[in-house]
């Protein structure tokens, strides 16, 4: 086993099989098992095995120094059989997976020819007149979607009533006893609505309607016809394309027949979607003309006769709905009402839901909440506590929803007596306010000027378990701020910290606002702005500077207010922006101080030249200013001094 000599390919020569080096052999049985896919998994096994104890034959071989001798055909023999090896490996992997997956993939082409072979209405002539006789047994899309819970429908899903309608009728349109069949020529119809070809929907049809005449009955063919309308219509009203499905109808309406729920049903959807009130009133009698209809037809229905307004027509149609044995549940009730309370005088067809025996079962508290709250946003109190009182009379129980919309109704109003009275009923009937209650009733007395008593509504409030927000602070802070209160708003800041109510910048707006409700010095304007950042870890803005300046202008503290620009970047780490300083300026020539005019304009430019963003227009403002108070020389040298700043920063952007 010594190296062999290093010479040219061409003069290379290679021993007979039986006297090579055991790399050698382990190359030639794994290529010879590798010549093969089908090569057997002991072929396989042989082939590594042989070349792992092969190598390790090769590297016990040490010359004199005990380091491992190769020479440059061992190498590449070695790197040949590693590779080999290599293939052996991913050869057995792949056939442990095809052994695992061969009777899978045999099952799905068995089942695949079996749905191929399945006829279907156009390629029958064998076929009943009963609809059901031509149905798939396979189970279609709809029928699996019906079977686990639209994602849309769910609870705490933030969906548009008209996202929900449409799930809604999707899903009843795939109820048991309504599955939907497709087939080639509806997949074409709806793959071209997909698609955006919805005026080719026409010719479509015609096309299909001429390829099942052959060899099918007229009462067949209706069913076919229908089914290429209904695929036509479910995907134009999954693409929201509702004018394009009337259209589709009134093509078709001639060759349906009488047609089916189903189709009346997504008609019906369709118009009131497209806010056509005439077709959904021919929708609806053609829908009760074929039986009871679907819960979530009725909110169609509804929304249909909130268009028109019609209410003798919307009494016909629940007399019949009565005769048909119909009756609404309570989560359908609730979302028709929901739809008058949106549509402008249609809250009279809600009294006439309210007291119809077909909505008798699902009326509940939320029914009452919804067209309470309806009635509080159209300017109409009195109706909301009629109503209240209506609720007490039956069986049903008020919850804090129902007292949070009276009080919204009391403080709209400013009805403050009826608010006290209704925030006391609900603690008599063992309802626990929570923080929205105690805002709302905190925002009426305050605007009753009872600044007191919303400060012992907050003591109250921290002695319950409902604990303030940071919305009932920011409500107190800010009537104590608009009255010029700064120890009241000084107080609520601590017990803001003491609750640990993460604060903002907005809070110190708000605060600092308290200085300009009267004239205050100088010194305590600054003070209470360096105790609110100190004590509170308020960050200033330039808001706060804004609102800072407009204190100060008060009193004519220029300097000061000068001297606080100057050193807000440094001692606050706020850019003092242009305005700021025009907004001094301005302030300034009101106060008839020239020199100080003049002043704020070379703050201005030696702030630009820190590197703040100066434009032109605040450039010739600031002149303007200047020369308005006799500073006109001083004035054009700044303002050439700072027009050349402006160019440069240009320059550089």
């Amino acid at each position: 086993l010594k190296p062999f000599p290093l010479k040219p390919s061409s003069q290379v020569v290679r021993a007979p099989p039986c006297q090579r080096h055991p790399v050698h052999k382990a190359t030639l049985i794994s290529t010879t098992a590798m010549s093969a896919f089908n090569a057997t998994h002991s072929e396989h096994v042989a082939a590594t095995s042989s070349y792992s104890s092969a190598l390790a034959d090769l590297i016990d071989i040490q010359g004199p120094s005990g380091k491992p001798v190769f020479s440059a055909f061992q190498r590449d023999a070695i790197v040949e059989a590693t590779f080999t090896f290599l293939a052996c490996l991913v050869a057995m992997l792949a056939r442990g997976l095809l052994q695992r997956w061969r009777p899978i993939l045999k099952r799905s082409k068995t089942n695949k020819a079996k749905r191929l072979s399945t006829p279907w209405p156009a390629q029958s002539a064998q076929l009943g007149d009963n609809e059901a006789e031509y149905r798939s047994p396979r189970k279609s899309k709809a029928e699996w979607v019906s079977r686990r819970p639209s994602p849309s429908l769910g609870a705490g899903a933030n969906h548009s009533e008209s996202d929900r309608l449409a799930a809604s009728t999707a899903l009843a349109s795939a109820a048991p006893g309504r599955h939907f069949k497709t087939s080639p020529e509806t997949d074409l119809l709806a793959t071209a609505v997909r698609q955006g070809r919805t005026h080719e929907l026409p010719l479509l049809l015609d096309a299909a309607r001429q390829r099942a005449v052959d060899g099918n009955k007229e009462s067949v063919l209706d069913a076919i016809e229908a089914d290429h309308l209904f695929s036509c219509l479910r995907a134009c009203a999954s693409k929201r394309c509702f004018p394009e499905a009337l259209e589709v109808y009134d093509h078709m309406s001639q060759r349906i027949g009488e047609g089916n729920s189903r189709i009346w049903s997504i008609l019906l959807y369709c118009s009131a979607e497209a806010g056509n009130a005439g077709r959904c009133l021919q929708f609806t009698k053609k829908l009760c003309s074929m039986g009871c209809p679907a819960d979530m037809d009725f909110v169609n229905i509804v929304r249909g006769y909130s268009f028109s307004r019609d209410k003798v027509g919307f009494q016909d149609t629940m007399a019949k709905l009565k005769g048909l044995g119909f009756k609404v549940d309570s989560q359908n009730l609730n979302r028709a009402i929901s739809c008058c309370a949106h549509s402008p005088g249609a809250l009279e067809l809600v009294e006439i839901m309210l007291n119809h025996p077909v909505c008798a079962e699902g009326v509940d508290v939320v029914s009452y909440n919804t067209l309470m709250r309806a009635h509080a946003q159209s300017g109409h109190p009195e109706l909301c506590f009629a109503l209240y009182e209506r609720l007490l009379r039956t069986a049903l129980e008020p919850t804090v929803m129902t007292f949070g919309i009276l009080l919204d109704a009391c403080m709209d109003t400013g009805d403050l007596s009826k608010a006290r009275r209704t925030f006391s009923e609900m603690q008599e009937v063992g309802l626990k306010p929570n923080v929205v209650h105690y805002t709302c009733f905190m925002k009426g007395l305050i605007q009753a000027r009872e600044l007191e008593s919303a400060d012992k509504l907050l003591e109250e409030m921290l002695q319950s378990e409902t604990q303030p927000d940071l919305v009932t602070y920011t409500t107190l802070i800010k009537a104590h701020s608009d009255l010029g209160d700064v120890r009241g708003v000084l107080r609520m800041l601590d017990l803001m910290q003491e609750q640990r109510v993460q604060m903002d910048h907005i809070i110190l707006d708000i605060a600092m606002n308290s200085c300009c409700a009267k004239p205050m010095e100088a010194a305590n304007v600054l003070h209470v702005l360096r105790f609110l950042i100190a004590k509170h870890k308020l960050q200033p803005s330039t808001t706060t500077l804004s609102i800072t300046m407009k204190a100060l202008a008060q009193t004519s503290a220029w300097q000061e207010a000068l001297d606080l620009l100057e050193s807000a970047r440094d001692q606050f780490g706020v850019v003092v922006e242009p305005r700021i300083f025009l907004q001094l300026a301005q302030g300034c020539s009101k106060g008839r101080s020239s020199h100080m005019v003049l002043a704020v304009y070379s703050a201005m430019e030696q702030a630009a030249r820190r590197g703040l963003w100066v434009d032109e227009t605040a450039n010739l403002r600031m002149y303007r200013l200047c020369a308005s108070v006799g500073q006109k020389t001083g004035a054009t040298q700044l303002r050439e001094q700072l027009s050349t700043i402006i160019r440069e920063q240009l320059s550089k952007k």
